[in-house]
């Protein structure tokens, strides 16, 4: 799968971006391979060292604590939707406030 890591600094008027192919490894973790860097040095470092602790962090947790499942969200029905075949519309609240929410 490729990926497509976009890091602005507009505190320091800095971008830069880096694409990459992530790929399963022996031990089931991703493995990325560098195909292209365009910009700022400082702010690839400052966005890529964040963006791989979090990944880090996310396959080091049991596959059952942020599978989507009512254990680990609230679902609350908002509504159905008429149309040729029915669709509802819901609202998924994490259970935990964790860096996950936020993905």
């Amino acid at each position: 799968m490729a990926v497509l890591i976009e890091s602005p600094v507009p505190q320091l008027y800095k971008n830069a971006q880096m694409l990459a192919v992530r790929r399963g490894g022996e031990n089931e973790r991703s493995e990325y391979g560098i195909v292209g860097v365009m910009g700022d040095g400082v702010a690839l470092d400052e966005v890529t060292t964040r963006y791989f602790a979090l990944q880090e962090e996310i396959e080091g947790l049991a596959l059952a604590s942020i599978q989507i499942s009512p254990a680990n969200y609230k679902f609350r029905l908002r509504g159905e939707v008429k149309t040729a075949s029915a669709a509802r519309i819901s609202t998924t609240l994490s259970r935990r406030n964790t860096a996950l929410a936020y993905l």
